[in-house]
């Protein structure tokens, strides 16, 4: 029996319903692949291929191949209408795992896509133009990963080639609440949870652009991340501890409340 996705009954619809399953949780790097990632559709988002198959069949009642490795479903991930990319070097990544940060396709890897392109080193492109539309004032704007943030905004920063470097500057200590990932999860881990994010407002872009400095960005837990652009101000770090402390506060007193 060859275990191919139409054999098995793994279908597209079967395929994404265990991607959402595993959107937010965290496994070890013995579940990683490290070289195929299947490309989210939806949202064109990276998803380890490994882990993502055996979620998806346990969320369907399908039974994998005993000893199934990526390359036993590559092809079939294009017939069911899903783009992947494979890296030329197979090392742990945390891309796709925990975190999607797209500095780390600036190693050699190539693109396949159902309509039978191949394309090397592509897709950081093929992902951010996929979701590419035009502005009212007729400027390019890309949707981010993450719902509610400004699309220019996470942009600049999910397209930083040196956001790692930002964040091996900076530390590893959100500056938001001070959460230290580093020491909680090791540096692998942390590289991929914490962001860079981009503290200067959009609308203050000169239209020429500008050259970004290390003190235009601020090191962030994802979820200070996502808090502070949901602010007024993208750069009002000292809003964001504010409504942490108070976020705290609460919590403290409904701990004491019996």
């Amino acid at each position: 029996m060859s275990y191919s996705f139409a054999e098995i009954g793994m279908t597209q619809k079967v395929l994404l319903r265990g991607i959402d399953v595993i959107r937010d949780r965290v496994f070890s790097t013995q579940s990683w692949s490290g070289k195929v990632y299947l490309v989210d559709p939806r949202d064109q988002r990276l998803w380890d291929l490994k882990i993502a198959l055996r979620e998806a069949a346990i969320e369907g009642g399908i039974d994998l191949h005993p000893t199934f490795r990526t390359n036993t479903y590559r092809p079939d991930l294009l017939k069911i209408g899903i783009s992947y990319v494979c890296f030329e070097r197979d090392t742990k990544r945390s891309l796709g795992v925990c975190g999607n940060d797209l500095s780390e396709l600036l190693d050699p890897h190539i693109l396949y896509t159902p309509d039978r392109k191949k394309i090397e080193n592509g897709a950081q492109d093929f992902i951010l133009s996929s979701h590419a539309s035009r502005s009212q004032d007729g400027h390019e704007i890309v949707l981010a990963y993450e719902s509610g943030v400004r699309r220019r905004h996470a942009r600049i920063e999910r397209q930083m080639s040196n956001a790692r470097k930002i964040k091996e500057a900076q530390g590893l200590v959100c500056r938001g609440c001070e959460f230290d990932a580093e020491a909680a999860y090791g540096k692998d881990y942390a590289m991929s949870y914490m962001d860079a994010h981009h503290l200067l407002p959009v609308a203050d872009t000169p239209e020429g652009g500008r050259q970004m400095k290390l003190e235009d960005f601020a090191v962030l837990c994802a979820t200070c991340h996502r808090l502070i652009h949901r602010m007024n101000a993208p750069d009002d770090l000292p809003a964001l501890k504010t409504l942490i402390a108070k976020g705290r506060e609460k919590q403290a007193k409904k701990a004491y409340t019996f």
